[in-house]
C-alpha cells in the first residue's frame, strides 16, 4: 500500500492536468464531430421515416425503424470506438517510463490511434465494447451519488423512487463484480497484443490472491475522490448563490437560481466524471504496473525490473494546445454562467405572472381521485383547473376514472367498458383512500359539470383507451349543452379525437399530451396547448411552443423543486397533486433578507438529476 501510494502520488503530480486536459480534448473532439453528427442522422432518419417529431404517439415506430436501429447502432460503435482510443491513448500516457516527460500531445494522440485500431484489427471486435463497460466502473463512485441524490419520477407523478434507486445502485455494484476480475484484460491487449478472451483470463490470474487489497485500495481512493466531489458540489452552489445575490434583482433571486441549477449540476458531474476516470486509469494502471513488477521477478528475477512502454517524441515542455483547451473550457464555462444569470434576470422578470395552477385528478392530495370530494377540494384550494380523466361505461356514459381496470380504486377487477353505469355507480371509489371517504361513488362527468359550473374550470383528459365510442360528439354535444366552451378545455394523448374535437366545435381548446419530445412538433394544426411531462420542459420547448401560438402545461409536478423550475420557465400551467404548495411557491416574493437565507433555501432544493420513467 506505501508503495502505491508513493507510485500514484508521483502519476498524480506529473501526470493528472495533463490527462485531464487530455480527456477534456476528447470531450472537445466528442461535440465537435459526434453531437452533429447524430443531430444530422436523426434529422436524416426522421425525414426517411416521414414525420418531423417524436412522441410518445409515435415512438415505437420511430426505434422499430429500420434506418433508425441503423443509425443507434452506427453510433454505438463509433462512440465505443472513440471512447477506446482516449483509454489506450491514456493508458499509454500513464506507463511513459520517465514519468517526468511528457510526451508530444500531437504523436500521443496519434500513437493511440495506431496502438487501439492495431488491437482492433487483430480481430478484437469486442473491445471497443469492453471499454464502455470499463468507462462504467471507472464512475461508478460518481454515478452511485447521483442516483442516491437523483428524485425519480415515476408514471403518474408519483416521486416514490427508492426501489428503483435500488435497482440502479444494485445494477452498478454488480457491473463492478463483473468488471472489477477483468480490469487488466486492456492492458494486457494494449501491451501485448493479446485477444480479449485470453486478456481477461490473464487480468483473473493477475488478481488471484490480491483481490482484497485491489479492492480496499480502490474504495480508498475514490471515497476520498466522493468526499471531494460532494465538497466542491456545495462550494460551487456557495459561489453560485454569492455571485447571483450580488448581481440578480433581489426579488427573483430564488427563482433564478433554480434556472441555473441545472447547468451547474450537469457541469459539476460532468468535471467529476472526467476527474473520477483519470483518476482511477491512473490508479488501475499503477496497480496492473506494481503487479506485473512482481509476478516478473517471480518468474525471472535476474532479467530486472519488467520492461515499459517508452513514447516517441518526449519533450519537458507543457504542451501550449492543452494549456489553451483548458483556459478556453474554463472561459466558456464562466462566460456560460454570467450570461444565464443575466438574461433570466430578464426573461423571469417579465415571464413571471399567469402562471395557472391545475389541480390533479381533483386535489388528489386530500381527497380520492376523480370524485366530487376532489373537485371540492380543488376548488378551495383556489385553483385555477381541475384536471379529470373520463372513460366510457358500457352504455357510453363518460364517467371520472383514471384507470381502465376499476381495481385500484374501487377493489372490483373488472374494466370500465365492461360494465353499465348502474353497476359502476354502486362502487366505492372512497374507501380505498380514507375512511372519511367511505362510499363516496365514481360521479358522471355530467354531475362535474353541474357541480363546477362558474366555480372552477376543467381540463377534461379523454383516457385513449381504444374502447371508447362516438366519444368526440358525445363530449361537444355535453359541453354545448352546459355552455362549458370557455370553462373547459380538452385534453388526450389521441391526436385524432382532438381533431375531431375541434372540427365539431373551433371555440374548445385542445391539448395534446405528450411524455417525450424531440423534433419540430409545435406547428400541429387543431393543438392549442401542450401538456408535457415536466421532466422533457426546457425554455427551448416553451419559447418553441410560445413562438408558434401555443401554451405548456406540465405534468405532474409535485417537488418545491420541480415547481421553482416549472415557474423559472414560464409554463401556462403545471398540473399538480398539492395545488396548495404550488400556489405558495408561484405567488410567493422570493425577495431574501440576507445571502445566509438563500444559501439555506437553496440547500434545501438541493437535488441532482431528475431521472424520469
Amino acid at each position: 500500500m506505501k508503495r502505491l501510494a508513493g507510485i500514484y502520488r508521483t502519476y498524480m503530480k506529473s501526470h493528472n492536468l495533463n490527462l485531464f486536459l487530455l480527456d477534456a480534448t476528447f470531450k472537445v473532439l466528442f461535440c465537435v464531430f459526434i453531437l452533429p453528427l447524430v443531430s444530422y442522422g436523426m434529422d436524416y432518419v426522421m425525414k426517411l421515416w416521414g414525420q418531423s417529431y417524436i412522441t410518445q404517439e409515435n415512438m415505437l415506430s420511430f426505434f422499430t425503424f429500420p434506418p433508425t436501429i441503423f443509425l443507434i447502432l452506427l453510433l454505438i460503435i463509433i462512440i465505443s470506438v472513440m471512447l477506446f482510443i482516449e483509454i489506450t491513448t491514456m493508458v499509454l500516457y500513464c506507463s511513459t517510463e520517465k514519468m517526468s516527460h511528457r510526451p508530444n500531445f500531437i504523436c500521443l494522440i496519434k500513437y493511440g490511434i495506431k496502438r487501439s485500431l492495431h488491437c482492433i484489427v487483430s480481430r478484437n471486435y469486442a473491445l471497443p465494447f469492453y471499454s464502455i463497460l470499463l468507462f462504467i466502473f471507472t464512475i461508478t463512485p460518481i454515478l452511485i451519488g447521483v442516483a442516491v441524490y437523483a428524485r425519480i419520477d415515476l408514471p403518474g407523478g408519483k416521486s416514490d423512487g427508492a426501489f428503483i434507486k435500488g435497482l440502479i445502485i444494485c445494477g452498478l455494484i454488480y457491473l463492478c463484480f463483473i468488471v472489477f476480475h477483468s480490469m487488466f484484460a486492456i492492458y494486457y491487449c494494449i501491451y501485448e497484443h493479446q485477444g480479449l478472451a485470453c486478456a481477461i483470463v490473464q487480468s483473473k490470474q493477475l488478481i488471484k490472491g490480491r483481490g482484497f487489497k485491489t479492492v480496499r485500495t480502490l474504495i480508498f481512493y475514490n471515497l476520498l475522490l466522493t468526499l471531494g466531489f460532494f465538497l466542491f458540489y456545495y462550494l460551487v452552489l456557495f459561489l453560485t448563490a454569492l455571485f447571483i445575490y450580488l448581481f440578480s434583482d433581489k426579488t427573483i433571486i430564488i427563482t433564478i437560481f433554480l434556472s441555473v441549477y441545472p447547468k451547474i449540476n450537469f457541469y459539476t458531474f460532468i468535471f467529476f466524471s472526467v476527474l473520477a476516470f483519470i483518476t482511477n486509469i491512473n490508479l488501475i494502471t499503477s496497480l496492473f504496473t506494481i503487479y506485473r513488477e512482481e509476478e516478473f521477478k517471480e518468474l525471472q528475477p535476474e532479467e530486472g525490473a519488467f520492461p515499459r512502454i517508452t513514447l516517441p517524441a518526449d519533450t519537458k515542455k507543457r504542451n501550449p494546445i492543452l494549456t489553451g483547451i483548458f483556459i478556453f473550457i474554463l472561459a466558456a464555462g464562466l462566460s456560460n454562467l454570467y450570461l444565464t444569470v443575466r438574461n433570466d434576470s430578464f426573461y423571469l422578470k417579465e415571464a413571471l405572472s399567469g402562471i395557472l395552477i391545475t389541480s390533479h385528478r381533483g386535489n388528489s392530495h386530500v381527497a380520492p381521485e376523480n370524485t366530487m370530494p376532489a373537485l371540492e377540494n380543488a376548488i378551495i384550494a383556489r385553483s385555477d383547473y381541475a384536471e379529470i380523466d373520463i372513460q366510457q361505461t358500457k352504455d357510453q356514459i363518460p364517467v371520472l376514472l383514471h384507470d381502465s381496470n376499476l381495481w385500484r380504486t374501487t377493489g372490483m377487477n373488472r374494466n370500465i367498458w365492461d360494465l353499465t353505469y348502474k353497476e359502476v355507480r354502486n362502487l366505492d371509489a372512497g374507501s380505498w383512500y380514507g375512511e372519511e371517504f367511505v362510499n363516496t361513488p365514481i360521479p358522471t362527468l355530467e354531475e362535474a359539470f353541474e357541480f363546477c359550473k362558474g366555480q372552477i374550470k376543467l381540463n377534461i383528459e379523454i383516457k385513449a383507451n381504444g374502447h371508447v365510442k362516438n366519444i368526440a360528439e358525445i363530449l361537444v354535444n355535453m359541453i354545448e349543452e352546459y355552455d362549458f366552451e370557455y370553462q373547459c378545455v380538452v385534453s388526450s394523448t389521441d391526436y385524432n379525437i382532438l381533431v375531431k374535437i375541434k372540427q365539431l366545435n373551433n371555440d374548445i381548446k385542445t391539448g395534446y399530451i405528450m411524455t417525450a419530445t424531440y423534433g419540430d412538433f409545435y406547428h400541429r394544426e387543431f393543438i392549442d396547448f401542450f401538456s408535457i411531462r415536466s421532466g422533457f420542459i426546457s425554455k427551448t420547448v416553451v419559447s418553441q411552443a410560445h413562438q408558434a401560438g401555443k401554451e405548456v402545461h406540465a405534468w405532474t409536478v409535485n417537488s418545491a423543486n420541480e415547481i421553482e423550475r416549472m415557474k423559472s420557465l414560464s409554463v401556462d400551467s403545471i398540473i399538480t397533486d398539492n395545488p396548495t404548495l404550488a400556489r405558495e411557491i408561484i405567488y410567493r416574493n422570493d425577495k431574501n433578507k440576507s445571502l445566509i437565507e438563500l444559501i439555506n433555501r437553496m440547500l434545501y432544493h438541493r437535488t441532482f438529476y431528475k431521472i424520469v420513467h
